[in-house]
């Protein structure tokens, strides 16, 4: 498939694995979880486009559908820890918001409220991997106000939401699951040694998704992990894929695709307005 590749820059995630070692691994050519939010501007494929939307206060989405047509599901992306560079820029989460809007997604991507004070360094790394969220979940305030301000969307009243959690975004995903469930979610690269009680919130229909070469979590932790959940959920492990999907970005969103395919399928009926500031 033809699609369009979103560059991203030397991680802060591999400093800290170079300093901290979780497991002994070689991390060179590893590139995700950007030390910052820059990235290569690649225009968006027409008729898609990307809108900055506050669905309340402090709280702005980067919305990324199609100006044609209706919405037939909407989905949440909730990034990686800002701790470890994660954001709404993410590389893997910026190519799955526009696969996802190509195929009739009205998609919502966002940052944690004051993830952008998290300066990284050794502090910051140490702080995520050792006491990080003990009694402060950061990000479920978020998805929970994304996702009451989707539900009070005309166009996407009675419209399947999914939430995609990728890294750190996935345990996020999985608090919040505690007081409101999506219809369908994804869980990408979860890093299974940090999830405790939480993964029992979840009961819905669940996609996991691991890489065989993930230094984060080993297979045999995956498939302990999927085993744990009460939903059964369907998994996919991808062969030869990092922690960042190098070169196997393609192989994540077919699974992404074919596991979303029944919300694909809906019909569109209603063509929502553009929203305004």
């Amino acid at each position: 498939m033809d699609r369009t590749r979103h560059a991203s820059g030397k991680n802060l995630l591999q400093e800290f694995f170079d300093r901290f070692p979780y497991r002994p691994i070689e991390l060179e050519g590893l590139y995700d979880f950007e030390e910052t939010t820059a990235r290569e501007k690649v225009a968006l494929p027409e008729p898609i486009i990307e809108e900055r939307i506050e669905v309340s206060e402090n709280l702005p989405i980067k919305a990324v559908y199609s100006e044609e047509g209706s919405p037939c599901f909407s989905a949440i992306l909730a990034p990686p820890h800002p701790f470890l560079g994660g954001s709404s820029e993410n590389r893997l989460l910026l190519n799955l918001s526009t696969e996802l809007a190509q195929r009739g997604g009205f998609v919502a991507r966002f940052d944690y409220q004051g993830g952008e004070s998290a300066q990284g360094g050794d502090q910051g790394v140490r702080s995520f991997w050792e006491d990080s969220d003990a009694g402060y979940r950061l990000g479920v305030d978020e998805i929970l106000s994304i996702h009451r301000w989707l539900s009070e969307r005309d166009y996407l009243r009675h419209k399947p939401v999914v939430w995609i959690g990728y890294s750190y975004g996935a345990q996020v995903c999985m608090w919040a699951m505690e007081r409101t469930a999506p219809d369908r979610q994804i869980f990408i690269s979860p890093v299974v040694s940090r999830i405790l009680d939480e993964r029992f919130n979840c009961k819905q229909k669940a996609l996991l998704i691991g890489g065989s070469d993930d230094f984060a979590t080993t297979a045999t932790e995956f498939q302990i992990f999927s085993e744990s959940l009460l939903t059964d959920p369907q998994t996919r492990m991808i062969k030869g894929a990092d922690h960042f999907y190098t070169d196997r970005m393609d192989e994540l969103l077919e699974a992404v695709l074919e596991y979303l395919d029944p919300c694909l399928s809906v019909e569109n009926d209603v063509v929502p307005l553009r929203e305004k500031p």
